[in-house]
């Protein structure tokens, strides 16, 4: 991993704003748990993309830091969240609502908080728009975090 992060580097060094670069070089960082050079990337590929959603999504997953959305702070779920509905506006994906419907469940439900559309529905537009088992695992191998029951 550290052979293609390295490659990467020297090549952004060239091309700072390169979306594709600073993408894999976001996606290396999020294997490797660095979250925040992770989110930092990603945000490079918002900021030169806006109409991609993958760099908002990859940013919402950054946020949570490689823990389980229950233990972050409520501005870095309300950061997540807004970057989630940005990428759905821009492209509707199982493993968006997927993603969706797991910070509402373990913020907001296991805490006994209100929110609306609740996780039931993103899990229910999650399968509506085709998530794969592959995509439900990869998502999770993201967060570092176990899937919950009912996932």
């Amino acid at each position: 991993m550290s052979k293609y992060t390295n490659a990467y580097s020297v090549a952004l060094k060239n091309t700072p704003n390169d979306p594709s670069l600073n993408q894999s070089i976001g996606i290396c960082y999020m294997n490797l748990g660095l979250y925040d050079k992770a989110l930092n990337s990603f945000e490079k590929v918002i900021d030169a993309d806006p109409e991609g959603s993958f760099g908002y999504y990859a940013a919402a997953v950054s946020l949570l830091n490689g823990r389980s959305a229950f233990l972050s702070d409520k501005k870095k779920i309300d950061k997540a969240l807004e970057y989630l509905n940005a990428a759905m506006r821009i492209e509707e994906l199982g493993v968006y609502h997927y993603l969706m419907a797991y910070i509402k469940y373990d913020y907001y439900k296991r805490k006994f908080l209100r929110i609306e559309p609740d996780y039931q529905y993103h899990l229910d537009s999650a399968d509506a728009f085709g998530i794969s088992d592959e995509d439900r695992c990869a998502l999770f191998d993201l967060l570092k975090v176990d899937i919950p029951n009912g996932f």
